[in-house]
């Protein structure tokens, strides 16, 4: 893992007042780590390529959880 963020949300419902962003350094680590917190949750973004990065998704876990995942 390259870096870690946790941002929270004013105007969020109470258990979704979090998001968590993980950078990872290659594009299969990104998928590795999606493909494990979309099982049983909902992916909102699929990982893909971004004007910004090489790849980047968004979805939220079983647990209510919501991730970003991207690569640096």
């Amino acid at each position: 893992m390259h870096g870690l963020m946790m941002s929270d949300w004013e105007d969020a419902e109470i258990g979704r007042n979090i998001s968590i962003s993980v950078a990872l350094k290659t594009p299969e680590e990104a998928k590795l780590v999606f493909d494990k917190l979309k099982l049983g949750g909902v992916v909102e973004t699929e990982l893909a390529k971004q004007f910004w990065t090489e790849c980047w998704g968004s979805l939220t876990d079983k647990f209510g959880i919501m991730w970003q995942i991207t690569i640096v």
